[in-house]
């Protein structure tokens, strides 16, 4: 995600309305007395409250959350558990932005009850999980802004006397001192949890992206650190040492390079670092961007990159972890944020060299692999499943070897829905519900009504019988684009591994035509906005991303993976994240799960080689995989896209 400098374009009056919740265990009217905008901001939250209420519970939410929010099932964000009984801010450093989603304020005698009044506001388009943490929340955000020569603004704290820290020119500035070491350093703190007005120190984040711009004054004797899961020690020259993540960008030490770190115990480390694709110039502003984040329970993952402000941000990360680290102390563990200035200039009244620090933004990220339930199998009676698709209350699915279609109804009933399906491979719905299939012995698609007809919806391209038709998705205007790679079938009959587009008309387009030897496409899946058709390459083990014109035709395509073996069919959760099941080898196989970036997430292991995946259930929270011999399940934290 990226995260963006937002602003409330609204002027209505601070105070906002607010509704009483009624529950069976409701608390009488005013234990929360208001919920409203702090005086001349747009970027705080205040509220007050009786003495009755000793807990609060903040949400975000739509107004179809607002029934369920007192017994805590709606299908919202919640931001923050706190107690007390006093009044104040409960946001502060956080742009709001305004999509029409609310913020709801709930009252209690502890945090797993109450109700009261609520107030209405806004907040940015995030994922939203039930009562769990707010994907895409803006945590931290700071420009820097006041009068040159006064200090660093709230909740910024000074851990680190070898500098001086003051602002100039609305930038936060570090000035390096004469030291009796061989360089000075200088560290300013703050934490990643300004929401609970009872616990400033915060709780802090552990899996956060970092955007910031930097500016050296002499990048051949300076540095500067940029840490996350900050603990607000320095070093060991606190009782309790320094902890975190950090990435650095130096001159310090020749070449110029960007590296990322980590501080155990007060001593900082380097995990890797690589030469920048830029050389770093004196007063000239970079942005920067870090991520870090829990890859599994035991490792985390940390990528950066850096380019000229104003110039376009590199597609790829120019530096990350391989493998990830694992360092106990550092795993599953918040903190807030951290910058050092460093230098080997011990004279700067006569070279003055200032290194700046300006325009921070710090967003929540969420895995979508952690949280995860265990994967456990519906069924390894099978001998090639393919194809899942969820209808109504229901999975299809294909075994391609025996030639049958099945239906799965949860928890565990497996009927056929058609035998002899025709090689009958990936399955899709279209926007009446209808099943879709693409046979590959009868080199078509075809199309079964609720009646159980059947009917071709297209069989040829030109004069040519397709190859083998493979895997198929279908946007809202019912247009389908669908793989014609050569597996099952032999002679080929188009002289290409082809991509093709059917739009609503019945017009058919060969999207792409794939080298006859070296590419096989393969599974093909939508992004949730629809703009983004991916497509798997299972000859040369690549994904690709194609950028989906207003018409349905295809525009610029980019790699979105290398590396893997055999992707096979993929499937998409709501939240952009790709899921892809590989062939992997040896046992077992995996499902690598990228972001819309194409930034890994990591992988589920599963026990046999796997084929495709979609998801499911009442509410999509059910992550079928299908794979040689067997169909697993798994539950999942973001759920996957709506369908019929």
């Amino acid at each position: 995600m990226t995260p963006t400098r937002k602003s409330f374009p609204f002027a209505e009056a601070l105070l906002l309305s607010f509704v009483f919740l009624a529950s069976a265990s409701a608390l009488t009217p005013g234990e929360v007395s208001t919920l409203s905008w702090c005086p001349g901001s747009r970027e705080c939250l205040q509220w007050s409250t009786s003495s009755n209420a000793t807990s609060y519970v903040l949400y975000r939410g739509d107004a179809s959350s607002l029934p369920s929010l007192a017994d805590l099932t709606a299908d919202s964000c919640q931001i923050r558990n706190f107690t007390g009984t006093t009044s104040g801010p409960i946001l502060r450093q956080l742009p709001l932005p305004s999509d029409g989603l609310q913020w709801f304020l709930v009252a209690g005698h502890n945090v797993t009850d109450g109700d009261g009044p609520v107030g209405n506001g806004s907040s940015g388009p995030e994922i939203l999980n039930s009562t769990g943490p707010c994907c895409g929340q803006t945590v931290f955000y700071d420009t820097f802004t006041g009068a040159d020569g006064s200090p660093w603004p709230l909740p910024w704290t000074d851990i680190g006397s070898d500098a001086l820290k003051d602002l100039q020119s609305n930038r936060g500035r570090q000035r390096p001192v004469v030291a009796a070491n061989p360089y000075t350093l200088g560290r300013m703190y703050a934490p990643l949890d300004p929401i609970d007005p009872q616990n400033p120190a915060g709780f802090g984040e552990e899996n956060v992206e970092a955007t910031f711009t930097i500016e050296f004054g002499d990048i051949a004797r300076q540095g500067i650190g940029f840490y996350v899961r900050q603990n607000g020690h320095r070093m060991q020259t606190d009782p309790t040492h320094g902890q975190g993540y950090a990435v650095f960008i130096e001159g310090y030490t020749s070449p110029q390079h960007i590296g990322l770190w980590k501080e155990q115990d007060g001593v900082e480390s380097q995990l890797t670092f690589q030469v920048p694709p830029l050389t770093i110039q004196n007063g000239v502003r970079y942005r920067v961007r870090f991520r870090c984040v829990q890859w599994t329970a035991t490792a985390t993952q940390l990528y950066s990159k850096m380019w000229v402000e104003g110039s376009a941000e590199p597609a790829g990360w120019a530096v990350s972890l391989s493998p990830p680290d694992s360092t106990p102390v550092l795993q599953n563990s918040g903190g807030g944020i951290a910058v050092d200035s460093y230098s080997t200039i011990t004279n700067p009244v006569i070279t003055p060299a200032d290194t700046f620090l300006d325009d921070v933004e710090v967003t929540r990220i969420c895995n979508p692999l952690l949280g995860t339930g265990a994967l456990t199998p519906v069924s390894e009676a099978f001998t090639f499943t393919e194809g899942p698709v969820w209808r109504g209350s229901e999975l299809f699915f294909t075994d391609v070897n025996t030639n049958t279609i099945y239906r799965h109804t949860p928890p565990s009933t497996i009927a056929v829905f058609r035998a002899g399906s025709n090689g009958a491979n990936g399955l899709a719905t279209d926007r009446n519900g209808d099943l879709l299939t693409a046979e590959q012995a009868t080199r078509r698609l075809t199309r079964t009504s609720g009646s159980g007809a059947i009917s071709t919806v297209v069989d040829h391209y030109l004069s040519y019988q397709f190859n083998s038709p493979n895997d198929i998705a279908v946007r809202a205007d019912g247009t389908k684009y669908f793989s014609d790679p050569t597996y099952g079938n032999n002679p080929r009959l188009i002289p290409f591994n082809g991509l093709f587009r059917l739009d609503p008309s019945g017009s058919l387009t060969a999207e792409w035509q794939g080298d006859p030897v070296n590419d096989q496409p393969n599974g093909v899946t939508l992004s949730p906005d629809e703009n983004t058709l991916y497509v798997s390459d299972s000859q040369p083990g690549t994904v690709l991303a194609w950028n989906i014109n207003a018409d349905g035709s295809l525009g610029s395509s980019r790699t979105l993976a290398t590396g893997l073996t055999i992707p096979d069919g993929m499937c998409m959760d709501s939240a952009g994240n790709l899921y892809v099941p590989t062939w992997s080898t040896p046992s077992p196989s995996r499902l690598f799960v990228y972001d819309p970036n194409g930034t890994p997430w990591g992988f589920i292991n599963i026990p046999r080689q796997a084929t495709n995946c979609a998801f499911g259930g009442s509410d999509r929270r059910t992550l079928f995989v299908t794979a040689h011999e067997g169909l697993y399940r798994l539950t999942t934290v973001v759920p996957g896209m709506p369908g019929p």
